[in-house]
């Protein structure tokens, strides 16, 4: 991770797995924010997920953690995220707010971890819900790990068929999500981006850009134009003959 970058962090995994506690030791570590669905549901609706209604929440709460990003600070958000489009979608808003990202998915074995959410349900049923062995199995059939590539944060893969953009796909997948990369959002987060850029080689440069959801326009010691249009999905960079960037603008 840059040191002078925020970080969006996101705990992730089947119920009872860690993830809230670890969402907690990432909070006394950093002193940032915790952003925890289920201690909101059940004060908020009374149940875990209330007729659709956790969707509605977790919209606004990646909206919120988009927003404490653009400001520089950093942020936890304690998600279950089962799917790698869910981890995918939520790793490529954390870059288009111009900040790393770090994925904690927490596992243990299964006999503990039901045991956990059994135990959990007795004595903080204000924090849960109630879960049965059907429910439990049904759960371990839905969730997808990560692979070893999400896992070493490779190139991120083309969203969806049927999506221009992974954080369309996440407007889709929570519908309280707004247009985080609307043409001036997407300026301002373009140019906090280039000014990671500098000193990369440039395919570490053109990795950065994909993932955080821009177009790369590489600029090569031999051209001394370039296209003068202003394309707000787009990040530019001029490298060396060694191959290292030079400097790198937004449009």
């Amino acid at each position: 991770m840059h040191p002078s970058r925020p970080t969006l962090f996101l705990t992730a995994g089947l119920p009872g797995a860690g993830k809230t506690t670890r969402a907690r030791e990432l909070v006394r570590e950093h002193g940032i924010l915790r952003l925890t669905p289920d201690e909101w549901m059940a004060p908020l609706f009374g149940d875990s997920d209330a007729d659709g209604r956790r969707d509605i929440l977790e919209g606004r709460m990646i909206w919120t953690a988009h927003e404490v990003l653009r400001s520089g600070a950093s942020v936890v958000l304690d998600f279950g995220c089962w799917s790698p489009e869910e981890r995918y979608a939520i790793r490529a808003l954390a870059g288009l707010a111009g900040a790393d990202f770090q994925l904690e998915y927490l596992r243990v074995p299964e006999a503990e971890r039901r045991l956990r959410c059994d135990l959990r349900w007795q004595v903080a049923p204000e924090t849960t819900f109630e879960m049965t062995s059907a429910d439990h199995d049904r759960f371990e059939a839905l969730c997808q790990p990560p692979s070893a590539a999400e896992l070493s944060y490779d190139a991120l893969p083309l969203p969806p068929v049927g999506f221009a953009s992974w954080p369309a796909w996440a407007r889709d997948r929570w519908p309280t999500l707004p247009v985080l990369d609307a043409p001036t959002d997407h300026l301002h987060a373009g140019a906090r981006l280039a000014d990671t850029l500098v000193g990369l080689t440039v395919d570490d440069a053109k990795e950065r850009i994909v993932a955080a959801g821009f177009d790369p326009q590489l600029v090569s010691p031999e051209v001394d134009a370039v296209t003068a249009d202003m394309r707000p999905n787009r990040v530019s960079v001029a490298y060396d003959a060694s191959g290292r960037v030079l400097r790198a603008w937004p449009g």
